[in-house]
């Protein structure tokens, strides 16, 4: 089996959205192809699930174990642009990342504590706000976007997948986990995990307003 081939996912993301439903990108086009995915497939968004606790917040276990943060890219065949209408059968794929809690400082845990400082300071001066406002602001700074610009942020899509061996992982034939849940998809669960600080709490109390905390949903 051919490795998995990913193009685009080192250049910068900007002047992509983020909302409730998740981060959308840019107008360059990211692909994935190869392995097992017959077909190539284009990025079209990512979305983030975390619980109420460390122990607890991603919707795939791996050997009964939960981690405190998922991160799902979501892709279409290069020729279907709608994910919710999808004209051919397993026409979506979706690459999942399992994140662990570090004390050690990797790019993503610095990459995260940047962010948690917008947030922080955003929530300390401004009282909580709905995601949907808190979130595009916080991408203005972290990116250099915006009369506050004060920050800048590199966010790829490699930065949130692991940062080492990416042709490990799990794979299978499932349905979305969300509304409308097509049964078009095939999964990847990445074996090794990126990483995130413990300074999540952080994250989950300035987030709070208009977040489901969602139980696990599968296992491997």
């Amino acid at each position: 089996m051919k490795p998995l081939e990913f193009r685009g996912h080192d250049v910068p993301l900007h002047n992509f959205t983020v909302d409730n439903d998740g981060l959308s990108p840019d107008k360059t086009k990211r692909t994935v192809q190869g392995g097992h995915m017959q077909g190539t497939f284009e990025f079209r968004y990512a979305q983030f699930h975390w619980g109420s606790t460390s122990s607890q917040g991603s919707e795939y276990r791996v050997d009964g174990i939960a981690y405190p943060m998922e991160a799902q890219l979501v892709y279409t065949r290069d020729n279907y642009a709608a994910v919710k209408e999808p004209g051919h059968k397993y026409s979506v794929a979706i690459m999942a990342t399992l994140y662990q809690v570090t004390f050690v400082d990797f790019d993503s845990v610095r990459a995260m504590r940047s962010i948690l400082e917008v947030v922080e300071s955003t929530t300390s001066t401004r009282g909580h706000r709905s995601l949907r406002h808190l979130l595009p602001w916080m991408v203005r700074r972290l990116t250099g976007h915006g009369s506050d610009a004060d920050k800048s942020f590199p966010l790829t899509l490699h930065s949130l997948m692991p940062q080492a061996d990416r042709q490990k992982f799990y794979t299978y034939r499932g349905s979305l986990t969300t509304p409308p849940c097509t049964e078009s998809v095939r999964w990847t669960i990445f074996s090794r995990n990126a990483f995130i600080s413990e300074a999540l709490p952080s994250l989950r109390a300035a987030w709070w307003l208009e977040r489901e905390i969602r139980s696990d949903l599968a296992s491997l």
